[in-house]
């Protein structure tokens, strides 16, 4: 047998079990209706999702902070073997987390993303 001849025995079996496996299950004829259903479902669920990224933002802030303030207190105890750095830095990257919901939330707003207004400038009477 030759690979070709092979290859068209492995092609009609798949589409034997193909075959079956859609007389088998009718319900896959109405699935379109489901699966609409199922994606509006997933998009109404996820809407949320913006707010419990913010909270992740606000919750990984203060802990970035508050490990930084611990390590500045460790420095002023011990400034010998602490280093300011830590602190610092810990401290800036935890702010940065942290104002990063009302930064994105000042850009939207400002940039008006999710309207279909666009930006409008009314200095002089005039509107671009």
């Amino acid at each position: 047998m030759t690979k070709n001849q092979q290859l068209m025995q492995d092609v009609a079996k798949c589409a034997v079990m193909a075959a079956l496996a859609v007389i088998a299950m009718p319900d896959l004829a109405i699935a379109a209706d489901r699966l609409s259903g199922t994606v509006a479902d997933v998009g109404d669920q996820i809407a949320t999702l913006p707010n419990l990224i913010s909270l992740g933002c606000y919750v990984g802030g203060i802990v970035m902070m508050s490990s930084g303030a611990l390590k500045l207190k460790a420095h002023a105890e011990n400034p010998a073997s602490e280093k300011l750095a830590p602190g610092i830095s810990r401290l800036t990257v935890g702010g940065a987390i942290a104002a990063l919901p009302p930064l994105t939330a000042w850009v939207k707003n400002t940039l008006s993303v999710g309207d279909n207004t666009g930006v409008a400038y009314t200095g002089f009477g005039t509107t671009f």
